[in-house]
């Protein structure tokens, strides 16, 4: 089973920003914020609903900067990588409970935290594309 979702390159003063699952079997691990795009959803709409859930804050959509896919044990994950602009400096983690943090980091502070495997080709992707 292949699951569609989207994910945010959002940047600040040149880092961007990764958030820390709170639950389930990935809890702990860094990932790019997103999530799962909803029946009848564009992945522009499924990306702007999920950062106002997880963070309250409103973002405009760029373009998308690549298709990464990476087969879990109970799923494949199938994750568009949409370059996106804060439209407000505002935010705070959400109170779902989804995730424990949020942080605006490098390419070389990425690489010290524990993150998901489908993130880290997205990192390899930004380290070879973006730098």
């Amino acid at each position: 089973m292949t699951i569609q979702v989207v994910a945010a390159f959002l940047v600040r003063d040149g880092r961007f920003l990764l958030s820390c699952r709170s639950s389930g079997p990935y809890s702990g691990k860094w990932e790019f914020p997103g999530g799962k795009i909803e029946p009848g959803e564009t992945e522009e709409e499924a990306i702007i609903r999920e950062i106002k859930e997880e963070l309250g804050m409103d973002i405009s959509t760029g373009k998308k900067m690549g298709v990464f896919t990476h087969d879990y044990p109970e799923r494949t994950i199938e994750m568009t990588l949409i370059e996106c602009v804060p439209e407000n400096e505002e935010w705070q983690i959400s109170s779902d409970g989804s995730h424990t943090d949020f942080r605006f980091v490098n390419e070389e502070e990425a690489t010290s935290l524990d993150v998901l495997p489908l993130d880290l080709k997205i990192l390899d992707f930004l380290k070879k594309n973006i730098s």
